[in-house]
């Protein structure tokens, strides 16, 4: 993956982050039971048919690096990368939020109920990947397969979703590996574009989108107009911290909610009633506090211990041992 093209996919990916902050910036002011203000219903509503299929998209184009490592690896990897974190996170958010309770948490073991299904949902998507590839099944058929049983699953565990999405995943395979990037013709460009201004649009009027098969159009629609742009991308001057915030998205993603939950309670009980601080603030926390716990994380290993449990395996590994270079041996008796 050139340099250029890891840019661009971290500008998108961390304008799906932002997008993804309001939307839950929304849901705990409703769970706080607060008014949530109509223009930012409407802004997350215009935004939602694109939001998590654009993510999951972005997740599958990174696919390509992983199938080089060995199986137990490439498992290991994302139990210790994916599942660890949601995982740690959704207890943490069900903590703040008052209702963690025993069975509870057990469920979370493997029915994902809280802001951090998506993270659940790329694990399995991980080792569906890895079965089909070692099967040798065509990623194609099954994508197609997946996006049309999605109108037929059931609600129970999200399986509809899970469907729709597992098929983004695939596809955002298949245009890494088959290079789709940059081969858009002019004419099914703007076709395009008109159809995810029209998804869009029809998001606008609140009508429910998501995860349906007769509205993938949108979704996909934006993703060819993306993915036609790509290559004349060019980093923003004065915006390196976005594109930081979307090489960083796991961070970002983990623990944004648990954040703005925290802060929302806080706020409450503080007396505070200006309903945009409730917006506001709960959204600056969770930028702050993801930040800090990234810039810790770049400079201490185990800072990063919360988004990967695979930095104490390498800690270990990097401690100095006795009779090392340097340190002199460690006394065993006498």
């Amino acid at each position: 993956m050139t340099h250029v093209r890891q840019v661009w996919m971290d500008a998108v990916r961390e304008a799906c982050i932002l997008l993804v902050m309001l939307w839950h910036g929304a849901l705990v002011m409703e769970w706080l039971g607060l008014p949530v203000p109509a223009g930012l219903t409407a802004f997350n509503n215009a935004f939602a048919p694109f939001r998590i299929p654009f993510l999951t998209f972005l997740s599958g184009m990174l696919l390509e690096r992983a199938l080089k490592k060995p199986t137990g690896m490439f498992i290991r990897g994302k139990i210790f990368s994916l599942y660890w974190p949601y995982l740690l996170w959704s207890l943490l958010f069900l903590a703040v939020r008052g209702t963690l309770w025993p069975e509870r948490a057990l469920t979370i073991l493997w029915k994902p109920e809280t802001y951090l299904w998506f993270l659940h949902n790329l694990f399995l998507f991980y080792l569906a990947f890895l079965a089909l590839c070692r099967l040798r099944i065509p990623l194609l058929p099954v994508a197609v397969a997946s996006l049309l049983l999605a109108e037929f699953g059931t609600d129970q565990l999200a399986v509809a979703r899970a469907l729709f999405l597992f098929a983004f995943f695939l596809l955002g395979h298949l245009a890494q590996s088959r290079n789709w990037i940059g081969r858009v013709p002019m004419p099914i460009l703007v076709a395009a574009g008109a159809a995810a201004i029209a998804g869009a649009g029809a998001g606008l009027t609140g009508h429910e989108m998501r995860y349906q098969l007769m509205f993938a159009w949108a979704p996909l629609a934006l993703i060819v107009v993306v993915l036609a742009l790509a290559p004349r991308y060019r980093p923003l001057p004065g915006l390196q911290f976005l594109q930081w915030i979307g090489a960083n998205s796991i961070v970002f993603y983990a623990s944004h909610m648990t954040f703005q939950m925290l802060a929302g309670r806080l706020m409450q009980r503080a007396g505070v009633t200006e309903i945009w601080m409730y917006l506001l603030l709960p959204l600056a926390v969770s930028f702050l506090g993801a930040s800090a716990m990234q810039a810790a994380r770049a400079r201490w290993h185990l800072a990063g211990l919360p988004f990967d449990l695979g930095v104490l395996r390498q800690w270990r590994a990097s401690a100095p041992r006795p009779g090392a270079r340097g340190e002199p041996p460690r006394r065993t008796g006498g």
